[in-house]
């Protein structure tokens, strides 16, 4: 068997050369039927070693199955490599159809957006009460350029609070920017032509920022806006209402978003969570079901593929977006907690998976433990502890200031005197 292994080897390592001299040289690929039949006298080996019915071969040839199954495979391949055509048309390159199909899917799509749980709808419903706010302050207020208020409220508005804090602070910021850039340079420049070449660069700065540099493109249109009024009036009138309109727009959208339907992430962690181990658990099975049938590069791997990254994605803006929240915030470990968690036996789990969970402050039920064996180095350091199930727990977080008082800073368990806390990691 080794023999007939090494032979198939030596074999497709040839054919392989032979593949790159052709395709570097534009020439035909021919594959030559030797390693056909050095791939049948292993099967053929194989065979005979089966017919056998040893016990102890059992697991032994299922190895040497696994690993013909693999050469069988390099074999085809480079067999098809002769003729790219029939290889390009075994591909799967369809694409999966979003579209709805009758007017049934229209509505049933419909009907799952038109419940408050919906983002889409919360997002809609806040969206055009603030509008309708900023309506009826224009026509109160009566201001020169009123509709700065509705545009402002119309890009400030976002979908969870974390985004639209965000992009509140880089709106002012970038209107005051530009407001105070072009008041010094209507003073700097005087003459037309010159602000004329001025409003062109901020017009191109706007473009060239508006998808990467939202405080850079807010201050660039600022100044376009000033520049153009100047042309034909004073802008030093529009610096003002400017600031004004944009400061009540901002003020609008920050309490739609905080009053109406508050879409707060951290009570959306679990969801979000549960949805991306789904997914990367569905990716993970057709990882492993074209390592059992072989690499194919189908519409369901390309899926799940897609919808594992796009989980991760979500996550990982959740979690962003979360610490922007009010009442949450980011613990730093003290150094002497972040020591004895260095040398605990439970250091060596996965550095991702503890730091996110330990850095990140959820609102808990009950906090997570943190194990040290009986016997341990660290026993005489530790904190006074009893017992629980052949494991001692040790308590290394600060009290929380949004947990109960009775707590004192940990809940404490009925039967034990330890307390429930999460490590602080490194």
């Amino acid at each position: 068997m080794l023999f007939r292994c090494q032979r198939l080897l030596r074999l497709h390592g040839e054919a392989c050369q032979r593949l790159a001299q052709a395709i570097e040289l534009r020439q035909a690929f021919e594959y030559r039927e030797l390693c056909s039949q050095a791939l049948a006298d292993l099967h053929a080996s194989l065979d005979h070693l089966r017919l056998q019915s040893n016990p102890a071969w059992r697991q032994l040839l299922r190895s040497l199955q696994a690993l013909a199954g693999n050469l069988a495979t390099l074999d085809q391949l480079l067999g098809r490599a002769s003729n790219p055509d029939a290889l390009a048309e075994e591909q799967d390159s369809s694409l999966l159809d979003r579209e709805p199909q009758s007017l049934r899917d229209v509505v049933e799509r419909l009907r799952l957006q038109l419940t408050p749980t919906s983002l889409l709808f919360r997002h809609a419903l806040r969206l055009a009460v603030a509008l309708a706010a900023g309506y009826g302050l224009l026509h109160w207020i009566d201001p020169a350029q009123g509709f700065w208020i509705l545009l402002t409220t119309v890009f400030v508005c976002q979908p969870n609070y974390g985004a639209t804090r965000r992009k509140l602070v880089q709106r002012i910021a970038g209107t005051v920017l530009g407001l105070v850039l072009g008041w010094a340079l209507f003073d700097l420049f005087p003459n037309t032509l010159v602000q004329a070449f001025f409003a062109v660069a901020a017009g191109v700065a706007f473009f060239a920022t508006r998808s990467s540099h939202y405080t850079l493109a807010t201050a660039a249109i600022t100044l376009l806006v000033l520049f153009c009024f100047n042309q034909v009036g004073d802008g030093y009138g529009l610096i003002v209402p400017r600031l004004v309109d944009t400061l009540l727009g901002s003020l609008i959208a920050g309490l739609a978003v905080f009053l109406i339907l508050p879409d707060w992430q951290g009570r959306r962690l679990e969801r979000v969570l549960a949805n991306t181990l789904s997914c990367n658990s569905t990716y993970l099975r057709q990882i492993i079901r074209q390592y059992a049938s072989g690499k194919r590069d189908d519409l369901a791997y390309r899926l799940a593929r897609r919808n594992a990254h796009n989980a991760d994605a979500a996550l990982s803006s959740t979690l962003g977006n979360m610490l922007m929240e009010p009442g949450t915030s980011v613990r730093t470990p003290t150094s002497a907690s972040a020591s004895w968690c260095s040398r605990t036996p439970c250091s060596a789990t996965s550095p991702d998976s503890a730091r996110t969970a330990a850095r990140y402050s959820w609102p808990p039920t009950r906090a997570a433990c943190w194990p040290v064996p009986n016997g341990s180095p660290t026993a005489s350091r530790r904190s006074p502890a009893t017992s629980v199930r052949g494991a001692r727990w040790r308590s290394t977080a600060t009290p929380r200031n949004n947990w109960p008082r009775s707590w004192n800073g940990c809940p404490k368990s009925s039967t034990t005197s330890s307390a429930w806390c999460r490590p602080n990691w490194r």
